[in-house]
């Protein structure tokens, strides 16, 4: 009778940049939750913001942070987005963007 092999367990390497951390209780990436509302990650993230292990990868995800000023997060994104410039468009300003919304702009202006 042959002798069975002990399974060898399955290497799992989880990368942050592609939204994924380890799960050690069920021993596999798990995919990050998007940002809230108004929220995004940083633009400039890096490895030091994650927890690593050098045999699984990622540990955490990487922190959701209020958009700054010049950018917003709708919802349930990973990024923050630039804001309109309306004036660089050559329109009016309606209404200001804010972390959550876009700037909204009206008509063109006339240069007299």
């Amino acid at each position: 009778m042959a002798k069975r092999r002990p399974r060898e367990k399955k290497k799992v390497w989880c990368d942050f940049a592609k939204k994924k951390y380890y799960f050690p209780q069920l021993a596999k990436c798990m995919k990050c939750d998007k940002c809230l509302k108004g929220e995004g990650h940083p633009i400039l993230a890096s490895e030091k913001d994650v927890k690593m292990d050098p045999v699984h990868g990622a540990l955490n995800c990487l922190p959701c942070r209020t958009c700054p000023n010049g950018y917003f997060n709708p919802g349930r994104k990973f990024r923050c987005k630039q804001c309109r410039d309306c004036a660089g468009l050559g329109k009016t300003l309606v209404t200001p963007c804010n972390s959550t919304s876009n700037a909204v702009c009206g008509d063109t202006i006339h240069k007299g």
